[in-house]
């Protein structure tokens, strides 16, 4: 990860930060990611609820997410994308509708979810669904 040095202005009010610290920091990262995993799917995930439950400010889950260089909803996002990207790609999804998809890995809408898919992957989720029922007949 960049630079989480900077992630334990959670942990203490001054500038430096000891190994210890950085250690608190990254393992205060990698809980607020596994929490944002768990519960990907709520399209009401928010830093506040996901701040409450690991039990510290919600300045701190920025702070942490702003060290490497991300925001929490761009890494929610990203992990709403790549699940629905696993999604259209897996046959025994292939009876889901785009949409269901789309609400099943948390996005409200479905106009948003097309243009941040697109724009994420360069192409649309219909594309990617139609390239992996091909892929699926031709292996049969």
């Amino acid at each position: 990860m960049h630079d989480l040095i900077t992630a334990t202005a959670c942990a203490t009010p001054g500038g430096r930060a000891s190994a210890e610290e950085h250690s608190i920091a990254t393992a205060r990262l990698s809980a607020v990611m596994a929490d944002i995993q768990d519960r990907l799917c709520d399209d009401d995930l928010s830093v506040g609820d996901v701040a409450q439950r690991q039990r510290v400010s919600l300045r701190c889950v920025q702070r942490l997410f702003a060290a490497t260089g991300l925001t929490f909803s761009s890494f929610v996002r990203e992990q709403r994308l790549a699940y629905a990207y696993r999604l259209l790609n897996d046959p025994h999804a292939a009876d889901c509708t785009i949409g269901a998809i789309a609400l099943d890995v948390g996005f409200s809408d479905l106009s948003y979810f097309c243009r941040a898919f697109r724009k994420r992957y360069g192409v649309a989720p219909r594309e990617v669904r139609n390239a992996a029922v091909i892929d699926h007949l031709l292996r049969r």
